[in-house]
């Protein structure tokens, strides 16, 4: 099936899947791309996450989880779990710097876990945890 906007999801698992595929750790490159996948595709994965949610919301569709756009949720937030864990696993902590840099990864890869649960009611409505998303 056709999806118009492929462009929206499409380069996030596209950049995260090829910066896993050839994870060369000491290349300076590498480590600004997985930086950029990491910061761009958090803040437009909860950027989506909000603006679905919001759209749900409306008294015309009323928490129906029939948006075919959630689906697409789960691999953005996927993606962007990939790439800050392949970061977190290849980082050498050895200063006040890194350790900071770790903890903001961290909080990324935890504000990615409520958006896959969330996305993964649109794929089955009767999972329990649908119900702490309304």
């Amino acid at each position: 099936m056709f999806q118009p906007d492929w462009w929206i999801y499409g380069w996030l698992s596209g950049a995260s899947g090829i910066l896993n595929l050839f994870n060369w750790t000491s290349n300076h490159y590498w480590r600004a791309f997985t930086s950029i996948v990491v910061v761009v595709g958090t803040l437009e994965t909860i950027f989506l996450y909000w603006s679905i949610r919001h759209v749900e919301q409306a008294p015309l569709v009323e928490h129906s989880y029939k948006l075919e756009e959630g689906r697409n949720l789960l691999l953005a937030a996927a993606s962007v779990s990939l790439a800050v864990s392949s970061r977190l696993n290849t980082d050498s902590y050895s200063g006040f710097i890194s350790y900071f840099r770790a903890l903001i990864l961290i909080f990324a890869l935890i504000g990615m876990v409520p958006i896959i649960g969330y996305s993964t009611c649109f794929f089955n409505r009767d999972l329990p945890i649908c119900h702490y998303f309304h």
